[in-house]
């Protein structure tokens, strides 16, 4: 049996076997038991042998078991140790992103109060300029008619009339919308009021000046020629006291105590400008000016009267030197379009035709107002008389075609050549000399210095 027992469990391993049928059965058969074939003395020894190996593998089973429960035990501790690792990762990565959504809104808010302090600081210089700009206005405005009220009482002169209030540096800077702009909301306000009195100009005090003139002189192209010279000789004059004036208002500012830079320098001459330049203009020597430059045109132009001259439409030649003087005062100066030849190609972009002119003609017979452009743009348009026939005269500056025409085909009875002609003064420049005379005797400075 028992060896029946030993073949059944040789292959228990540590549980099974023939030690553990020794370690199990032995014990129950007592001292008795006796394997056959083996000696008392060699049955105890195996019975030692067999209780030393139980209590071996008794030994081995509980250090197993300890083994195993501390393993069991590291492995629980390392998932903790894991989990509070990932969980410190977690809040270590949402603290990192929260750092650097904060970092990017601070510096989003660093940006936009940066550029609203600078808007608010521009906005704030802004009206301080706009401010300090009103109060001088208001300043001028008052000081100014005390002065021209002593001045008439003192009797100025008109050099004394030209330019009444000193140039003064202007301390402040110069920032937001520059007045060299024509963006700056005056000088659009201006521009805007230039065109407009053009407009009125034309529509209104061009109709009364005709009117006066069809009283002098009955022929209505040369009196809408005598209108259009008027304006046009208007605007020569104020560009060249303009002129004049600027260079002079710039030599003042640049000369100061404590001058500006050059790149302030040009607008705050523009700032001086907005402010002085409606009381700086001399109308009287500007209406004169243009009027000795008509005179020059005699040959080409008729005078309306011989006893008054051009001075029949002297109320509109003044309102034409007010406008001009302001349309040069602009940063953006606005001028009048001269033309070369009196019988150009009508331009349909610059001018329109009037009431009595014929569409079949496509050369001008006459200008009757001048066209208004600024920088090479037409403002507003000048309007022309088109029709077929010998216009009033040819180029400007040069006299007519036909009397040169009728001088070179003049006949002789001989074979002799012609003797050349004795061109003798117009009426205009006859004046002019007697006028210069005149100041010569009196010793003031002539009236007129910018001929051309």
């Amino acid at each position: 049996m028992f060896k029946h027992d030993f073949v059944i469990l040789y292959a228990g391993g540590i549980y099974g076997g023939a030690s553990a049928i020794k370690s199990r059965l032995l014990p129950l058969l007592g001292s008795g038991f006796f394997v056959s074939g083996l000696t008392p003395s060699t049955s105890l020894s195996v019975l030692a042998s067999t209780s030393a190996k139980t209590s071996e593998l008794e030994d081995i089973k509980k250090a197993y078991s300890k083994s195993l429960e501390k393993l069991e035990s590291d492995f629980r501790a390392s998932c903790r140790e894991n989990s509070r690792l990932k969980s410190q990762l977690e809040n270590v990565k949402y603290e990192a992103t929260q750092k650097q959504v904060d970092a990017l809104r601070d510096e989003l808010d660093d940006q936009n109060l940066k550029s609203y302090q600078s808007r608010l600081h521009s906005l704030e210089e802004e009206n301080q300029r706009l401010q300090t700009k009103l109060m001088q206005k208001t300043q001028l405005e008052t000081g100014g008619r005390r002065n021209t009220t002593t001045s008439d009482k003192n009797g100025a002169t008109p050099d004394e009339k030209i330019e009444p209030y000193q140039v003064e540096p202007v301390t402040s800077p110069v920032s937001g919308i520059s007045p060299l702009s024509s963006y700056d909301p005056l000088q659009r306000s201006r521009h805007q009021l230039a065109v407009m009195r053009y407009n009125e100009l034309f529509s209104g005090g061009r109709i009364e000046a005709m009117g006066i003139l069809r009283r002098h002189l009955d022929d209505h192209d040369m009196n809408q020629c005598i209108i259009f010279h008027a304006v046009m000789e208007a605007f020569n004059v104020a560009k060249a006291h303009f002129r004049i004036y600027r260079n002079r208002v710039r030599t003042k500012l640049a000369s100061a105590t404590s001058p500006p830079s050059i790149e302030n320098l040009d607008e705050l001459v523009q700032s001086h400008i907005n402010v002085h330049a409606t009381y700086a203009v001399d109308v009287a020597s500007m209406t004169e000016e243009v009027k000795i430059a008509m005179e020059r045109l005699v040959p080409r132009l008729r005078i309306p009267s011989t006893a008054l001259g051009f001075n029949v439409i002297n109320e509109f030649i003044q309102d034409a030197c007010k406008l001009a003087w302001e349309c040069c005062t602009l940063a953006q100066p606005l001028d009048v379009y001269r033309p070369v030849y009196a019988n150009e190609v009508i331009d349909d972009t610059k001018y329109r035709r009037s009431h009595d002119s014929s569409y079949s003609a496509v050369l001008v017979h006459h200008h009757i107002w001048p066209c208004l452009v600024q920088n090479g743009s037409v403002i507003a348009k000048g309007e022309v008389c088109t029709k077929r026939g010998r216009p009033v005269y040819g180029v400007y500056g040069t006299p007519s075609e036909s009397e040169n025409v009728s001088g070179r085909n003049r006949t002789h009875g001989n074979t002799r050549s012609c003797s050349p002609i004795l061109r003798t003064a117009s009426p205009g420049t006859r004046n002019l000399r007697s006028l210069q005379r005149l100041e010569r005797q009196l010793g003031r400075a002539p009236v007129r210095q910018h001929l051309r």
